[in-house]
């Protein structure tokens, strides 16, 4: 298997038993990097020893023909470049192996038939405001994942706290290291987007 990234076509050319598929970015489902739990680091700095098999990842890739490859980073190597796709999402492990029965539920919205409705009847009364919209479907989209999957330790600390706790803690910001003070603002920005649905 032969794999060309080819960044200002914004294409890529999987070529496999003598056949070559060229698919654009924008074809791309979803993508996830499945890296050694040593690059976690670069997220919460927790000083991970680096070990034999930590520079040996993957990249799940499907496309929206239905086709998913696995891609090791010894053909590509994505572990020391930016993310090629939006959302890219990162999956960390003890050991980065492949596991083609995984489940594709994990990449799916996790939305209930309930907040479709919700939504959708939003949409109808406050037409007028689609920006805004946009916004609020993409947050009711990801909620889960911006908070309970979130890489930043100081997420899952805070966010049972109230915005006038957090934004005591934002007056306060020079007792703060740099990544508590960048989760207090995304809670806020949350929580004040949780109280404009309501």
């Amino acid at each position: 298997m032969d794999i060309v990234l080819d960044e200002k076509a914004q294409s890529i050319t999987i070529s496999k038993d003598n056949q070559t598929k060229i698919y654009k970015f924008n074809e791309v489902e979803y993508s996830v990097y499945n890296l050694a739990i040593y690059y976690k680091n670069r997220a919460d700095n927790r000083n991970r020893k680096k070990m034999m098999l930590s520079n040996f990842a993957y990249w799940d890739l499907k496309f929206s023909d239905g086709k998913r490859y696995f891609i090791t980073n010894i053909m590509v190597d994505f572990l020391h470049k930016n993310k090629l796709f939006l959302p890219t999402r990162y999956r960390y492990r003890f050991l980065p192996f492949i596991d083609k029965k995984e489940s594709n539920k994990e990449y799916k919205s996790n939305l209930k038939q309930k907040d479709i409705d919700q939504i959708n009847s939003f949409a109808q009364k406050y037409g007028q405001y689609s920006d805004h919209l946009v916004e609020i479907k993409h947050y009711d989209d990801n909620k889960n994942d911006l908070i309970a999957n979130s890489d930043n330790h100081y997420m899952k600390v805070h966010k049972n706290k109230k915005i006038n706790e957090l934004e005591r803690i934002l007056a306060n910001k020079e007792i703060y290291n740099e990544e508590c003070i960048q989760a207090v603002t995304e809670l806020i920005r949350i929580k004040k987007m949780e109280k404009s649905i309501k």
